[in-house]
């Protein structure tokens, strides 16, 4: 899940779609986090920071990924979006864009395509 300022994982308690003032097809609930190697049953998220903006960034081994979003293939990595769907989000995804999609109620505006 995503976690950190303004993101799902910052609300406290149950939201509702209004809460979602970006839109539920622009906020990220949950993605792909492999380099953080985040085994499913720990209770651990994938923190937002400035420094980690990115889909598999180059992590200390080849196997680790400090990014908030990881995935093992090449390319680019999956994420749950909060309006159900799963959209593959690309490597090469402009840092500003992907922070937009990492909050609630940030107030960004977002391209077309991302």
């Amino acid at each position: 899940m995503i976690d950190g300022k303004q993101t799902i994982g910052d609300h406290q308690g149950p939201m509702s779609f209004t809460d979602f003032t970006d839109g539920t097809s622009n906020t990220l609930l949950v993605v792909e986090a492999a380099g953080l190697n985040i085994v499913w049953t720990e209770p651990r998220d994938s923190e937002v920071f400035d420094d980690n903006l990115g889909v598999n960034l180059t992590g200390p081994t080849p196997t680790t990924s400090t990014a908030v979003i990881s995935a093992w293939h090449h390319g680019g990595g999956h994420a749950l979006l909060a309006d159900g769907t799963v959209r593959l989000l690309y490597s090469g995804i402009d840092p500003t864009v992907l922070k937009a999609l990492t909050t609630v109620d940030g107030g960004e505006s977002l391209p077309e395509q991302y």
